[in-house]
Parts: structure tokens; sequence; C-alpha cells
């Protein structure tokens, strides 16, 4: 048992990670459950604590639906979403990750679809090393391919990006978009697994 947690359901379809508390309040502002429909929305306001962690473990082994992280394009935004999925460099504990998170975004690989050129910032030299060792504690190739990506790059955007044009396009465009390919693909996958 976890913070009064046993045996308990929910008709949310997926989990929702967002970095930033200015982002979840956002989405809320932009109907979310009625675009999106029923799914549990979660932020850790940063860099997630402990509590956060191990609440999302516990939703995720329970409830048994997909968790999807959405991140600022940058150095800050991958290493919290690798902390949600492997853990802190000096904290491994299998109650605290979510092995099965999956990136939603916004990806450094699609920076030049969803961010014009003078809303990306360059990724700064401190920030560089930071993808070293990154890069090294990642254990997944799509999520290296995305650090390669701003390695390469050197171009980085925030999640905020997505809302200076159209004040409803992040949920009701990228995320809907984004979630639907997503729910899509772990339901071929969930599905070709049952049939094997």
């Amino acid at each position: 048992m976890f913070l009064g947690f046993h045996n308990f359901e929910s008709e949310a379809k997926f989990i929702l990670v967002v970095e930033k508390d200015a982002v979840f309040k956002k989405i809320m502002e932009e109907n979310c459950f009625e675009v999106l429909g029923p799914f549990i929305l979660v932020t850790g306001k940063g860099y997630p604590d402990y509590a956060t962690r191990r609440m999302l473990h516990k939703l995720w082994v329970n409830l048994k639906i997909p968790v999807f992280i959405l991140v600022d394009a940058d150095p800050h935004g991958l290493t919290i979403a690798a902390t949600y999925r492997w853990g802190t460099k000096d904290l491994v504990d299998p109650e605290m990750t979510i092995s099965g998170i999956q990136l939603l975004g916004v990806l450094p690989s699609e920076l030049s679809l969803v961010a014009a050129t003078k809303q990306r910032m360059e990724v700064s030299g401190t920030e560089m090393k930071r993808l070293d060792s990154l890069e090294k504690r990642m254990h997944d190739e799509t999520w290296k391919e995305e650090v390669r990506q701003l390695r390469e790059t050197r171009q980085k955007a925030e999640i905020e990006t997505l809302t200076l044009d159209s004040p409803n396009y992040l949920t009701h465009v990228y995320l809907s978009s984004k979630i639907s390919k997503l729910m899509a693909s772990t339901t071929m996958q969930s599905f070709h697994l049952e049939n094997i």
C-alpha cells in the first residue's frame, strides 16, 4: 500500500506528465479533459521529487495505462524525462521509475516543424556537457537519438513556443495529434503481444 492507494481504478486512458506548472495550467485552461478524454495530468514542477515519482510508478503499475511525458526540447527537459524513466544518476530505485514512459515531446528532432527559427535558442556549453552524461544514462536508442539531435543542431526550445501563434494549439492540435498516434501504436503493440 502506498499513500492510501490499494486496488484503485480509473477511467483514465493514459497519464500525461508535464515538466512545468505553467504548462500544466495552460493545458488545463485549454479544456484538456474535453479535448483529450479521460486521463491523469501530473506535474513534478521541474525535477520531480521522490513522492511524485513513486506515486506515478504506482499509478502506472496498478492502472496499466500508457504514460507520456511532455518536456522542453533542451538538456534539462530530457534529463527530467530520464529521471522519471531511469531514476537519477545517484539513486536508481525500481519503485520510483517508469520504464514504459514514452517521450511525447517537445522533441529536438521536431523543432523545425514546431518552432520558428526565432523561437529557438542555442544550447550553451554547460548544457552540451550535460548531454554527454545524459546519453550514458539512457538505455533506449530513440531517446539517445533526441540527445544527438540537440548536440548536432545546438538548438533548443521550450514547450511554450507551441502556444505563441495559436492560443489552443498545444492541447487541441499538438497533444491531441501526438497522443492519438502514440495510443494507436500502444494499442497495436498490445494486440501483437496478446496474439503471439
